[in-house]
């Protein structure tokens, strides 16, 4: 009875062995019926055990055939166990295998990762020299837009100023360099040859004609050179030279007519008026030297005197003898 126990117990452990085994393989290969045959073996196998409890003596022989089968059934899962554990190396291979790639790939993916980050970094780099380059861009732009303003104003300024200077070129006035001469008389509504709307006036030469001429040349007569206004100087000189001869360098009238300052031809010995407006303006006209106090107008008062001029402070007009040797200096009108 002793030995039946413990074969009853050895079979159960075997049983439980098989069936943990079975359980533990079930995941990876499929051995339904294996284990189903195994299943009625053990099946078989505890019926045999139990009828041989009741009868050992009979049943010596069919249990020592049970075992047999037993033990063969054993080794035919000892056998399948054997296989699968192949299989389950095969498949833990495999998976080391793709466990290495991955890893390798990780390795790379860790690589990308860092790559990308660097690239980031740069692009952040770039993004902020960028930013610095537009803010820079954006001040050039204000300051060419600042210089720009500056450049119209300027520019403005510039057409004003020139306008202005054209203006100056176009408009006559005392003291200005004109036509070969200074100006120094502008025509007023009252004067000889004024033309409303129209400037017109006088012209002094630069410089002095003569520092000391006689106004006749040589003899006492009534030329009938007697206008004093302003306005009346060349018909004046015109008139003296018609009655003391041609036109000569050696009297007042004839110098002053030969006198081509400019490029003109017109210019004439003054009268007494228009001699009294150039002696107001002689500081604007310039060139009267130390000796030049006195200076012939072509304005006669009889056949042996003409009028003359003072330069100096006394600003005072008299008439002196025709061959009194006085300076002169030559106008003409504009």
């Amino acid at each position: 009875m002793k030995m039946f126990k413990k074969l009853k117990t050895l079979h159960y452990i075997v049983f439980m062995v098989l069936f943990i085994s079975i359980i533990s393989c079930q995941k990876q290969v499929d051995y339904a019926p294996q284990i189903q045959e195994l299943k009625n073996t053990i099946s078989s196998l505890q019926t045999s055990l139990n009828s041989s409890i009741t009868a050992l003596q009979k049943s010596r022989d069919s249990l020592s055939t049970a075992l047999a089968q037993t033990n063969l059934n054993l080794a035919n899962t000892n056998t399948n166990l054997t296989s699968v554990s192949k299989s389950m190396d095969t498949v833990k291979k495999s998976l080391l295998d793709i466990n290495t790639r991955l890893t390798a790939l990780s390795s790379r993916i860790d690589s990308s990762v860092a790559q990308i980050a660097s690239l980031n970094t740069q692009l952040a780099s770039s993004n902020s020299n960028i930013s610095s380059i537009n803010a820079q861009i954006a001040t050039i732009n204000a300051n060419i837009a600042s210089y720009v303003q500056q450049i119209s104003a300027l520019t403005q300024q510039y057409n004003q100023l020139l306008a202005q200077l054209q203006t100056l070129v176009n408009t006559v006035y005392i003291g200005k360099a004109y036509q070969g001469g200074i100006i120094f008389y502008i025509l007023q509504p009252s004067d000889s040859g004024y033309v409303v709307g129209q400037t017109h006036g006088l012209i002094a030469a630069k410089s002095d004609q003569s520092t000391g001429i006689q106004w006749w040349n040589g003899s006492n007569t009534v030329t009938g050179a007697t206008g004093t206004a302003i306005g009346t100087g060349l018909a004046n000189t015109n008139t003296i030279i018609a009655s003391q001869g041609a036109v000569s360098t050696n009297y007042a009238a004839g110098i002053a007519r030969v006198y081509n300052g400019g490029g003109y031809s017109d210019w004439y010995l003054p009268s007494k008026d228009e001699l009294y407006k150039l002696y107001l303006q002689r500081d604007w006209v310039g060139g009267f030297g130390a000796n030049g106090i006195y200076y012939w107008s072509s304005s006669e008062t009889d056949y042996r005197t003409a009028f003359y001029q003072y330069f100096d402070i006394t600003s005072r007009i008299d008439y002196g003898n025709k061959p009194f040797g006085y300076n002169v200096r030559a106008i003409r009108s504009f």
